[in-house]
């Protein structure tokens, strides 16, 4: 793993479909949009944004919590279009809950394309969920603003 091939910001976007209820599980599909992406080590400069499109499956935890809803993990695989280059990375991604600490961590790895074999670590800076008809399970999980770093 190279240190410092890419620092960007992104929004994520995790839809569940059904809306995930306690001690279920959903499909998810998972968008986000990268900006402002630096190569701290230069070797890769020419991505500057890119376009995140991914699929997976969620499991709830068995009781509703809060802040995150039920939601207890996510994974999935899918890809990365990288601008201006129009380039691709493939990607195994996941996402964990930690309902006593309130935290959630995005993660993912490069298994194809650019920047393949880098580890990549998000951390949101403002999350926030939407609940499904009734208020009973987690319908959609968003975050406007993470800082992602491959590396």
């Amino acid at each position: 793993m190279t240190s410092g091939d890419l620092i960007g910001m992104a929004g994520f976007r995790l839809a569940f479909a059904p809306a995930l209820e306690p001690g279920g599980k959903a499909g998810v599909s998972a968008t986000a949009r990268l900006n402002g992406c630096i190569s701290p080590n230069g070797r890769y400069s020419d991505l500057r944004s890119g376009r995140i499109e991914a699929t997976g499956k969620a499991e709830a935890h068995p009781v509703g919590s809060r802040p995150f809803g039920t939601l207890r993990s996510a994974s999935g695989s899918g890809t990365i279009v990288w601008c201006p280059v129009s380039v691709k990375s493939r990607i195994f991604w996941s996402v964990s809950v930690s309902p006593v600490k309130g935290e959630i961590a995005f993660s993912a790895t490069i298994t194809g394309g650019e920047l393949n074999g880098d580890i990549v670590m998000a951390g949101p800076v403002l999350a926030r969920v939407r609940t499904g008809k009734g208020d009973v399970g987690l319908e959609e999980l968003t975050t406007d603003l993470a800082v992602v770093v491959f590396g």
